[in-house]
């Protein structure tokens, strides 16, 4: 199976997955892909890439509310962008909710933060949708962007489209994999705490 078949047959569901997980690339992807002829822009990719961002985000906003402290003791170098996060909620509010997946490395302490607050479940859903609408039509239609404007600078992309898809892959790949493992690391334990420990 070629790269082009497999990203004709999973390429919705990589963008589904992928978007769960600070999924700019993936939507980038997505667009360029579409951009090639290999899915379709609209609905697709933006529903997916939409469905995917919104289920993150409501779910750690449903961790956030119902495990907000555990959550933090288990990741403490969240503190203080859950402080920055809930300042800027009292601050900006609705515009916050529905921008806040734009903000690299916010977008799940950001959901966990507003979770902690005393912010409704129905209005963060509302938001939220909307929010994660916009974020996927905007960076979907980036990418279709980016993949006219790399056609312009080197000109017919037959020949090195399956070059450029593997790397575009890859990276793809790259980038969610980094963030799951950053997301599900701990920070080491401070030397202070160990030695009173000992």
């Amino acid at each position: 199976m070629s790269i082009e078949e497999l990203v004709q047959q999973y390429g919705y569901a990589i963008i589904l997955v992928g978007s769960m997980v600070e999924g700019q690339p993936v939507m980038l992807f997505g667009g360029f892909a579409a951009h090639r002829g290999h899915l379709q822009l609209v609905p697709w990719v933006i529903l997916a890439g939409a469905v995917g961002n919104f289920l993150s985000m409501q779910a750690w906003f449903l961790a956030g509310r119902r495990f907000g402290r555990p959550i933090v003791e288990r990741r403490p170098h969240w503190s203080a962008r859950i402080g920055q996060v809930q300042g800027w909620l009292a601050r900006y509010d609705a515009m916050l909710i529905i921008a806040i997946r734009f903000l690299v490395g916010f977008g799940n302490v950001g959901s966990v933060a507003m979770g902690m607050s005393t912010l409704g479940v129905p209005r963060f859903t509302l938001l939220n949708g909307l929010g994660a609408l916009l974020w996927a039509t905007a960076l979907a239609i980036a990418g279709y962007l980016l993949g006219d404007l790399i056609e312009r600078l080197l000109g017919e992309l037959e020949a090195i489209e399956k070059p450029l898809l593997i790397g575009i892959v890859v990276i793809t790949a790259a980038w969610v994999v980094y963030h799951h493992v950053k997301l599900h690391r701990r920070p080491p334990a401070d030397p202070a705490v160990r030695s009173s420990e000992g």
